[in-house]
């Protein structure tokens, strides 16, 4: 399992100055490894973005973040919005978004049928 590191106050403040203002609860890490974690939640809902410096983060590197840091008993999932929808502002980041039972009621039921 990766140590992730708190990121300089320096840092943290420059990415708050680019997350939406509904924002609450941010929290940035790193690994020595070139691992980026960007934790808040938007709009009542968990939000984890993930990246690697030089490629998109192994199925390994996000599980492993998600279950460091995202809440075990909620489901997660990575989305892939119609491109005119993109948001990433790096090239190797991926987004897990929290699932919420009175929004999503059917794809948490899917998921939990196994």
């Amino acid at each position: 399992m990766p140590t992730y590191i708190p990121v300089s106050d320096e840092k943290l403040r420059a990415i708050k100055a680019m997350q939406p203002k509904e924002s609450t609860d941010l929290a940035v890490y790193s690994t020595k490894d070139g691992i980026g974690i960007i934790l808040s939640v938007d709009h009542g809902r968990h939000h984890m973005s993930i990246s690697r410096s030089d490629r998109l983060p192994s199925w390994e590197d996000v599980k492993a973040a998600r279950e460091m840091f995202l809440p075990i008993g909620k489901h997660f999932v990575i989305a892939l919005p119609p491109p005119q929808h993109y948001v990433n502002m790096h090239q190797y980041v991926l987004h897990l978004w929290e699932l919420r039972p009175d929004r999503e009621p059917d794809l948490i039921w899917t998921f939990e049928q196994g």
